[in-house]
């Protein structure tokens, strides 16, 4: 056996030191947090959209958007809505594109492109204190609690990991 075969198998079978298992565990309950920040955040906008007034408005585009996407390492045909409307606020004209609050909308393109054809007539919903925020659909939608649920589960997770990193 060489010196350099020694080295090399008594390097492999070393343990990670303890300070790179708590930054990595510690990179990833951050990213988990800031996921969970950042679902909270849609979560609170989507119920504060229900207060928000109503004026007309209408359909100007209504189409489905056909492209792919790579999911694990295959390519995955991808189908989104694209939905967009005019609107009048205080006699100021607006265009929005936004079905639902928050940035979550239907997994079904070919039925929000049917529910909004072009040149229907729909109630927009505004932000009062920015009227260019605006969407078709307001409220809380069962979606909406995903990323904060996950961050929960994903920083309890991470931090019984610390903990038992700690221990050791």
């Amino acid at each position: 056996m060489t010196d350099s075969t020694a080295t090399a198998s008594s390097t492999a079978r070393r343990p990670l030191p303890r300070v790179a298992i708590v930054l990595a565990l510690l990179m990833v309950t951050g990213t988990t947090l800031a996921l969970g920040i950042i679902g909270t955040r849609a979560l609170l906008d989507a119920r504060a959209s229900q207060a928000w007034p109503a004026v007309e408005g209408r359909i100007t585009e209504s189409r489905v958007e056909v492209g792919t996407k790579r999911v694990g390492g295959r390519r995955r045909s991808d189908r989104d809505a694209v939905i967009r409307y005019d609107y009048v606020v205080d006699g100021r004209a607006l265009q929005g594109d936004a079905v639902t609050v928050g940035g979550i909308e239907a997994d079904d393109a070919d039925a929000m492109v049917e529910r909004y054809p072009v040149g229907r007539s729909v109630p927009v919903h505004y932000d009062p204190a920015e009227p260019t925020r605006a969407a078709l659909e307001v409220g809380v939608l069962p979606r909406h609690y995903a990323f904060p649920a996950a961050s929960l589960m994903g920083l309890a997770i991470g931090a019984l990991l610390l903990r038992r990193a700690r221990r050791k």
